[in-house]
């Protein structure tokens, strides 16, 4: 049945997508600009006000040569004719190009050469010097990309160095108010203020330790283990979506990613809590060199990820379970 199903619509694209029938449409589109324009642009009002007193009543006025007649014809001469004279407009103005330049290289003193000849030694030039921007481009790019990268490494590893550091003072404070505690606690004096610093100190001590906690783990590449919805430029009319595994320090995309690459492998995951965000740098174990890393906001206690890749492509992760 679903076989049936998918013939018929492609045999409806193969009929829609045929030279003759779009051209018979933008035809009738031109000579019927009044049905267009009524149809698409007025409302009842105008079109009683231009004398018509509905929009079918406007459709009956015009005639069946504007409605199938002249739209015919056009689309036959442009399918059938047309060709045949743009092709004959071709042939003339190279041959007079052709004539003309071999009477310019002929007074000039310098032989004749052949068309034929002249276009294949201009095509190996262009094809040369397009090769050679080519290399030039991709290696400047390399150089770049690598300049940019290196230096966003060592941004991580300063964030991360500013975070171990945060992190080391957290727990020596997180000591010295246990121990603070613990000596009013085993004060004599239990008068209100001693009991409101106590609670004080309960309520800082808990609040670190929470950070502490909520830091480690996020800080933990396994919280984005499982399986996640990759958009690549969600929200707009190019959005594509991959179903995409995150496990055993490896992204796997699927096999209808356009991509060469399938698996990747995780070889950083950084969380700046203080911006919400989270960088991962990922490498191609069988393509030395390749690598990629994306620039995430974290949405919804890491249900979604969403932010730009390697080449400033909007991208989102939404978690599937």
């Amino acid at each position: 049945m679903l076989e049936k199903v998918s013939d018929f619509f492609k045999d409806v694209k193969e009929r829609t997508s045929s030279p003759l029938f779009s051209s018979f449409i933008i035809s009738w589109l031109v000579t019927n600009w009044k049905v267009v324009i009524g149809l698409f642009f007025y409302d009842i009002y105008d079109i009683q006000k231009d004398g018509y007193k509905s929009f079918i009543d406007l459709i009956e006025h015009q005639t069946w040569l504007q409605l199938l007649l002249y739209p015919l014809l056009a689309c036959l001469f442009y399918t059938f004719i047309y060709p045949y004279i743009n092709y004959w407009i071709r042939w003339f103005l190279a041959e007079r190009n052709r004539a003309l330049m071999d009477k310019t290289l002929e007074v000039s003193g310098s032989g004749k050469v052949s068309m034929r000849k002249y276009l294949d030694l201009r095509d190996i030039y262009q094809k040369r010097t397009k090769d050679l921007e080519d290399v030039y481009e991709k290696e400047n790019t390399h150089f770049k990309e690598n300049i940019k990268l290196t230096t966003e490494s060592l941004e991580l590893k300063k964030q991360v160095g500013e975070l171990q550091m945060e992190l080391s003072t957290s727990q020596d404070a997180h000591q010295a108010l246990g121990y603070e505690f613990e000596q009013l606690r085993s004060s004599k004096r239990r008068d209100q203020t001693d009991i409101d610093t106590i609670d004080r100190l309960k309520a800082e001590n808990n609040k670190l330790s929470n950070a502490i906690l909520e830091w480690e783990k996020f800080s933990d590449q396994n919280i984005i283990n499982g399986d996640w919805l990759f958009t690549e430029y969600p929200d707009t009319p190019m959005a594509v979506g991959y179903m995409v595994k995150v496990g055993n320090g490896n992204l796997v995309f699927p096999s209808n990613y356009p991509n060469q690459t399938k698996v990747w492998t995780i070889e950083s995951f950084s969380t700046n809590l203080l911006t919400n965000q989270v960088v991962i740098i990922l490498s191609a174990p069988n393509n030395k060199g390749d690598f990629t890393f994306f620039s995430l906001y974290i949405g919804e206690n890491f249900q979604t990820l969403s932010g730009h890749e390697r080449f400033a492509k909007n991208v989102r992760f939404k978690r599937t379970n």
